[in-house]
C-alpha cells in the first residue's frame, strides 16, 4: 500500500489542504446542499464560464466531482492511511487559474487516518456507500435542482472518468494484489453498489462504454461520453468529438477537423 499523494489529489481531483488564493467564491460543500446557496454559486460560476443557462453550469460543476470520485477511489484501493471525503470536511472553492474557471474542493481537516488492514472489502463497501450516498447524491441532487438540469445528465459525467482512471492506476503498482484490489474495488461499484445509496432508480456506474476512433493517438482508446457535458452551450465552446449526442457523419467531420489541425501544427 502507498501514502497518500497530495500532489496526485491536487493535480488529478482540485484536491487541496489550504485555501487556494485564486479563489473567488468560497462556499462550505454542506452550503451548496443549500437551493439558495447552489444556486447563486451557479449563477456566479456561470456567468464568467458564459454558460447560456444555469443547465450548463451544473453539468459543468458535476465534471469538478469526478475528482473526488478519482480521490477516494485511489485512496481505498491503494494507499495505507485515508483522509477525511465527507461533506462536512469540505469546502468549494471557484477560482480563477491561468484565465479559466476552476473549482477546488479543500480539506477543512486533513488529518490521516488508517483503516483496519485485515478488513478491506468492509472498509471499502462502507466507505464508498458513505461517501456516494453522503457527500457526492447531495451534490448532485443540489446542483441538478438548481440548475433545473436532468439529474442522469449530471451522473453522466462521473462513470467514464472514474473506469479510465482505475486503469491508469494500474501503472502506480506492480504487485498482483494490489492490481487486483484495483479492479475489485472498481466493480464493486459498478456491480453491486445498490442503487439506493444514488438514490436512482439504477446505479449509474453500471454501464458500458462505446469505443470510437481516437483521432489524437490512434494507438489509444477513445470511448463516447456517457451524457453531454453541455460544452456547446458555454462561450466560445462548441460540441466535443465525444458528445453522445453527434451522429457517425458529425463525429467524422469532427475528426477530420482534429487530424487536419494536427497535421498543420506540424
Amino acid at each position: 500500500m502507498l501514502p497518500i499523494d497530495y500532489i496526485l489529489l491536487e493535480q488529478q481531483g482540485n484536491i487541496t489542504t489550504i485555501a487556494p488564493p485564486e479563489s473567488v467564491l468560497t462556499k462550505s460543500a454542506v452550503d451548496l446542499t443549500n437551493p439558495n446557496e447552489a444556486r447563486l454559486f451557479l449563477e456566479t460560476y456561470g456567468e464568467i464560464i458564459k454558460a447560456q443557462d444555469l443547465n450548463a453550469a451544473a453539468t459543468f460543476f458535476a465534471n469538478w466531482i469526478r475528482g473526488l470520485t478519482m480521490a477516494q477511489q485511489y485512496m481505498v484501493s491503494l494507499c495505507s492511511r485515508q483522509v477525511d471525503l465527507s461533506i462536512e470536511n469540505l469546502t468549494v472553492h471557484l477560482l480563477m487559474r491561468n484565465g479559466y474557471a476552476n473549482i477546488s474542493f479543500q480539506l477543512n481537516d486533513a488529518t490521516e487516518y488508517i483503516p483496519d488492514a485485515g478488513q478491506h472489502e468492509r472498509f471499502r463497501n462502507l466507505t464508498l456507500e458513505r461517501f456516494y450516498g453522503t457527500t457526492v447524491t447531495p451534490l448532485m441532487e443540489s446542483m441538478a435542482n438548481a440548475g433545473s438540469a436532468p439529474l442522469g445528465q449530471l451522473w453522466g459525467q462521473l462513470p467514464l472518468t472514474l473506469w479510465s482512471f482505475t486503469q491508469k492506476m494500474h501503472s502506480m503498482v506492480t504487485d498482483e494484489t494490489d492490481q487486483l484490489r484495483i479492479d475489485e474495488d472498481y466493480l464493486y461499484i459498478r456491480n453491486e453498489m445498490s442503487p439506493e445509496v444514488f438514490k436512482r432508480k439504477r446505479n449509474p456506474f453500471e454501464m458500458k462504454f462505446k469505443e470510437i476512433d481516437n483521432p489524437y493517438n490512434s494507438s489509444e482508446p477513445y470511448w463516447i461520453r456517457p451524457a453531454c457535458c453541455q460544452a456547446y452551450r458555454i462561450g466560445g465552446c462548441t460540441y466535443c468529438y465525444v458528445c453522445p449526442k453527434l451522429t457517425r457523419e458529425q463525429r467524422d467531420v469532427k475528426k477530420a477537423e482534429i487530424e487536419a489541425a494536427a497535421v498543420a501544427s506540424r
